[in-house]
């Protein structure tokens, strides 16, 4: 009895530890493979937001990552404000014809301001992998990112962390 209340209590202060960490100045990524299939053709989808810069800056970082793998891909920006896009992302998909999407949409923004001064804009991100064929999601996840502490390359930094997961998780 008393190794169960133990555990517990062991198990209680992890628990609280982890969930209470900060992500200021870090990125995460969480994410849950469906499928074991290796990615290939690949084209990328971004929506745009009022972040448009950060935006553009990830998605080209994803494409050179995916370009170090070997692997063929293209971007098409989602514009809310452009009412032309989707005719546009059509015709890029049906020359390029993918066999994989990964769709790329910011879910949330937060600026926080630091005591020793300036802020920090903390962008989270809704990511998956699909099937261009039949629609399959093959992975799903999300990124907290955060930019303003570390300079202008931590966009570059979430898009080498998320290729460490997804080869982890066997997509890549």
């Amino acid at each position: 009895m008393k190794k169960l209340m133990l555990l517990l209590l062991c198990g209680l202060f992890f628990f609280l530890t982890y969930s209470c960490r900060t992500t200021i100045g870090d990125n995460r990524i969480v994410g849950t493979p469906y499928a074991s299939e290796k990615i290939k053709k690949v084209h990328i989808l971004i929506k745009l937001d009022q972040n448009k810069g950060y935006s553009e800056k990830f998605g080209q970082y994803i494409q050179k990552q995916l370009e170090a793998e070997n692997i063929e891909s293209i971007i098409s920006y989602i514009d809310d404000m452009d009412l032309n896009s989707n005719d546009k992302i059509k015709q890029e998909a049906d020359s390029f014809k993918p066999l994989y999407i990964l769709r790329l949409n910011i879910a949330d923004t937060d600026i926080y301001e630091m005591k020793q001064g300036g802020n920090i804009l903390t962008m989270t991100w809704d990511l998956n992998i699909s099937s261009a064929q039949n629609g399959k999601k093959i992975w799903d996840g999300g990124i907290i990112m955060s930019v303003g502490i570390k300079g202008k390359y931590q966009t570059k930094k979430a898009a080498q962390e998320l290729f460490k997961q997804l080869k982890n998780d066997g997509i890549i």
